[in-house]
């Protein structure tokens, strides 16, 4: 991490003093946006709990955790929780990628609980407003094996298959199994190679991990959890939950083709045919998201106005469609909505710390972090240096993150401004007033620490979007 030191300045304010020590607190801070992954870095660094940064759409979700990669790369365990769209009438089959993470991300969530380090997730409101299968059903159905089990390779498949894991001649992709003679493959989303299983009789004599490309052995392991295939596994579908949701429906002002595609559905229920089904469960869900969020996570609530806008609208969108549709025959009465209501979202929400998060200068309050706006010159180097010469107290400091450092330290030194080069800066210091550190982040900004304002820049507002490079420039501006 080459910004060690920004990252401090927000682990060391004084408005986070009490957040490492407490287990309970609701604070709100406003933070310029350039600065927001620097404040999540550093209030991780402090807290050294679980983070769960929550943004009100996709989008901006995206564009943060994207941020955050940018500038600290591997250094923090990261997760982002991939959005997926709900219909709520349509048999849609989940996208692949979208169940993949689901799956994965509901299994990292339970293992964030038994593992030493923290980890921060990334997540848009409406990902957490979806329903999920109830964690305890989800443990329930983790495949716990260990060699020397005594388990029968026709029941191993049966058990696979409820699961939700396909019949393949090959494993290839996470999600499938074979069965070859005494020897059955199977691909979990939980590890990036599959598992082979090698049977003598009925009990499990080897498990090893290989590679699925060349089918070499990679490691020879003692015991394996195999997690399910599907968000929701078929195995939900014999749940008290589920029947209860499936038994209120009433087809009484339905149309004919409608009761007959339900006929269908619940005829391949009954043959439990539940890899066919497994988007249509996912609308009978009842479980939340925040059943496998440790207690003791951080919320990080990005524009908290607008993500509580966006519950109340969902919610709202969502219930007019089911009406309409229930109205015109398309959907039997009470077909669920598969999101939580406003109500038991917001009693879950407040169950956890919070930093509430809004843009600085949105209101007339008291700041308890100032910060400020720094000017763009868009490849302008001569006014660039004027203005650090010149407008920037001699008492400030200016960090520069550039990819072009060592060109930009050449027009520095031409034009006679002082400053010092670093290939990474671990503390703000005393004794350089302009420092240039080669790296990249993506919006500059400026922060009042006590009696002076540390400057800090990217490429952006030096050089805009293009970011030009200087070696290919003749003069010290391009127009």
């Amino acid at each position: 991490m080459k910004l060690f030191a920004l990252q401090n300045i927000f682990r060391d304010l004084e408005a986070l003093k009490d957040c490492a020590a407490s287990n309970e607190f609701q604070k709100t801070l406003e933070i310029v946006e350039g600065a927001i992954p620097f404040f999540i870095a550093g209030l991780e660094d402090k807290t050294k709990k679980n983070l769960l940064v929550i943004c009100p759409d996709e989008e901006i979700t995206r564009k943060i955790h994207a941020e955050f990669k940018t500038i600290f790369e591997s250094e923090f365990n990261t997760l982002l929780f991939q959005d997926k769209q709900l219909l709520p009438y349509e048999n849609i089959i989940t996208d692949l990628s979208i169940n993949t993470d689901t799956v994965s991300s509901l299994d990292y969530f339970i293992k964030m609980n038994e593992r030493a380090e923290s980890f921060i997730t990334f997540s848009s409101i409406s990902r957490l407003l979806a329903l999920t299968v109830p964690r305890q059903i989800f443990q329930e159905n983790i495949l716990q094996i260990t060699q020397g089990d005594h388990l029968k390779l026709t029941d191993f498949r049966i058990k696979l298959l409820n699961l939700g894991y396909e019949l393949k001649s090959f494993v290839d992709i996470p999600g499938s199994f074979s069965v070859r003679g005494g020897i059955l493959d199977v691909f979990s989303f939980d590890y990036e190679n599959p598992y082979r299983f090698e049977f003598l009789g009925d009990t499990i004599e080897n498990i090893r991990i290989f590679d699925s490309v060349n089918q070499r052995s990679i490691e020879k392991i003692f015991s394996v959890n195999i997690i399910p295939a599907h968000e929701t596994p078929g195995i939900f579908c014999e749940s008290k939950e589920f029947r209860n949701k499936i038994d209120k429906l009433d087809f009484t002002n339905s149309r004919s083709i409608v009761k007959k595609k339900f006929d269908k559905w619940f005829s391949l229920l009954k043959d439990q045919n539940y890899e066919t089904l497994s988007s249509f469960i996912d609308y009978f869900n009842s479980g939340i998201v925040f059943e496998y969020i440790s207690s003791d996570t951080i919320l990080v609530m990005i524009h908290p106005e607008q993500i509580q806008k966006e519950i109340k609208e969902l919610w709202a969108i969502t219930s007019e469609r089911n009406k309409i549709l229930v109205e015109s025959g398309e959907l039997p009465n009470h077909f669920p909505i598969p999101f939580v209501s406003p109500d038991i979202f917001n009693k879950a929400l407040n169950k956890f710390s919070a930093i509430s998060v809004n843009d600085w200068g949105d209101s007339n309050t008291n700041k308890q972090v100032e910060f400020g706006n720094i000017p763009h010159f868009n490849q302008d180097i001569n006014g660039f240096i004027k203005y650090l010469k010149n407008e920037i107290p001699l008492s400030d400091i200016v960090i520069i993150a550039t990819k072009y450092g060592k060109n930009l330290s050449r027009e520095f030194y031409e034009n006679g401004l002082e400053h010092s080069l670093r290939e990474h800066l671990d503390s703000i210091p005393t004794n350089s007033r302009i420092l240039i550190i080669p790296t990249r982040i993506v919006n500059g900004w400026k922060i009042k620490l006590r009696n002076k304002y540390v400057h800090v820049f990217s490429d952006r507002e030096i050089w805009g979007i293009k970011k030009l490079s200087l070696q290919t420039k003749k003069t010290k501006s391009i127009t």
